[in-house]
């Protein structure tokens, strides 16, 4: 009887322990797949969304297609809180590799560039906080970094962005989905780069980067509701990946070797169905150009808005002569950055007059010409 009531015990002991092991495991966040790849899966799956080039200091680098005017990197998308910190969530179909692995660069001849990188995080963002209001930019790389050599991080970048290259939202609205809505106008960058402080922390923790700059509760605080804690699982397919699905993220991340690839990224662009004519591509830049001017236009509007009511809550001559300043330099940083967006634009449309096919130029009939004669079909035998 002894014998039967301490096997029996013993069975249940063993029965709870393979219980509690299971449920154990299952809070454990997904382990990485153990395919190893090398930098050339992003070659082929970046190409149909923009360009690949060499620059000098970096190798080959990708900058996408068909962004908007004044795009900077981590916009179209949003962040949810994970076991890896706040992580971005891109609306882009291509944004399960340019926000988790490398590092973007503001070239001042091509705009935005992202370097290819090895190491997935849960973005590669330099963070700035000050009194209701968070920000964060693109990590800048070490001037020189290539591809498989020692990765950095910069959790203090100093000037190494410029105001140009970051976002800011107010904290209640940080969390939210329709986040590019809520993003401070650009030109208001100088004076919140003023306002607010570098909070970059990422820690390495069992060979993964969690990204601890801020905690979910200083936006539950400033939103007045909960932040979801959410967990990182792996996708099997980029086409499947950047998703949320109740409390899972699905990603994409390849484990990526060292190594570096034994050929370079495709260089052509996508062929379209028929060359561009002449006159075509002449209307399209200028529709691009009318574009730009109106959406400036817009922001130039905006801004004096701002600057009206903010002149009604400055009663004392001291606040009006800093409100004064502020505003002088928040006007200069629109018309730099009105400059920087022209310059990308005309460079832009110089290299796809270099890459893109185009239909013959076809020269004008004079008065009196003949039009070409039809080859003559032949008689059925």
């Amino acid at each position: 009887m002894r014998h039967s009531l301490a096997l029996l015990v013993l069975l249940v002991f063993i029965s709870v322990s393979v219980n509690c092991a299971t449920r154990s495991v299952a809070r454990v966040p997904s382990t990485r797949g153990q395919v190893a790849v090398d930098v050339g899966i992003f070659y082929d799956s970046l190409a149909p969304y923009g360009r690949w080039f060499a620059v000098d200091d970096f190798g080959w680098v990708w900058t996408p297609y068909d962004v908007a005017f004044g795009w900077r990197p981590y916009t179209n998308g949003y962040w949810v809180f994970t076991d890896y910190g706040w992580t971005w969530v891109s609306n882009f179909r291509w944004g399960w590799a340019p926000f988790h692995y490398g590092r973007w660069h503001f070239h001042p001849r091509h705009g935005w560039i992202w370097i290819p990188g090895r190491v997935w995080g849960p973005a590669w963002v330099v963070w700035r906080h000050g009194p209701g209001w968070l920000g964060w930019g693109p990590m800048p790389p070490p001037r020189g970094w290539r591809v498989g050599m020692e990765f950095d991080i910069w959790n203090d970048p100093g000037d190494a962005l410029g105001d140009y290259a970051f976002s800011f939202v107010e904290e209640r609205n940080f969390a939210a989905r329709n986040l590019q809505s809520h993003l401070a106008l650009h030109a208001r960058n100088v004076t919140l780069m003023r306002d607010t402080r570098s909070i970059t922390n990422y820690e390495r923790r069992e060979n993964r980067f969690i990204n601890r700059s801020f905690d979910a509760d200083l936006i539950e605080r400033a939103a007045g509701r909960s932040i979801p804690r959410q967990r990182v699982i792996d996708s099997d397919s980029p086409n499947r990946s950047e998703r949320v699905s109740g409390n899972d993220v699905m990603v994409y991340r390849p484990n990526v070797a060292p190594a570096r690839p034994d050929r370079t990224p495709p260089t052509t662009m996508p062929q379209r169905q028929r060359p561009t004519s002449p006159a075509e591509l002449n209307r399209r830049e200028e529709d691009e150009r009318r574009r730009l001017e109106n959406e400036q236009a817009r922001e130039r509007a905006a801004l004096e808005a701002q600057h009206r009511q903010q002149q009604t809550r400055a009663p004392r001559q001291l606040d009006q002569e800093q409100m004064r300043r502020q505003q002088e330099a928040e006007r200069r940083a629109q018309d730099e950055q009105a400059r920087r967006e022209r310059d990308t634009l005309k460079n832009r449309q110089e290299t796809r007059r270099q890459v893109e096919p185009q239909a013959p130029k076809v020269p004008p009939r004079k008065s009196g010409d003949k039009p070409p004669e039809m080859p003559k079909r032949k008689p059925p035998e």
